[in-house]
């Protein structure tokens, strides 16, 4: 493979020519896809992930509560609280990561999921019952 741009990528018509390794790269030779255009599919083929969250229109993945510090967590270790519309689970998370705004052509396949709460839903809803990362109260 070669860094030329001389394919035409089957979803959006952008050209490319460099491939990546990894899931990423398989998915753009299967299906002649740029690297945007692979990254936004391998997002779709996991988007009934537990942790794969939409919140108007952004996509996020909620990662593994860890001792790391803040500074090498997604968005420096601040605190979401995010509840999931399909089964009103609420989940509590300091590792939050953004992928980023979900292009237009990909929204009807990466619907919103979830809302964000209020950070003081969190301090309410602990004095009745717990609610963790892992997704259970």
């Amino acid at each position: 493979m070669s860094n030329e741009k001389n394919e035409i990528c089957s979803e959006c018509g952008d050209k490319f020519g460099f491939h990546y390794g990894g899931d990423t790269g398989k998915l753009m030779e299967e299906k002649n896809l740029c690297f945007s255009c692979a990254f936004w599919f391998e997002l779709i083929e996991n988007r009934s992930h537990s942790k794969s969250v939409v919140i108007d229109g952004n996509h996020f993945q909620i990662c593994c509560e860890n001792n790391l510090p803040n500074s090498w967590k997604g968005h420096g270790g601040r605190k979401f609280c995010i509840q999931f519309l399909s089964d009103n689970r609420i989940v509590e998370t300091t590792n939050l990561w953004h992928q980023g705004e979900i292009p237009e052509r990909f929204r009807k396949s990466l619907p919103d999921n979830a809302i964000r709460l209020p950070e003081e839903t969190i301090s309410v809803l602990k004095k009745s019952t717990h609610v963790d990362a892992r997704g259970g109260m």
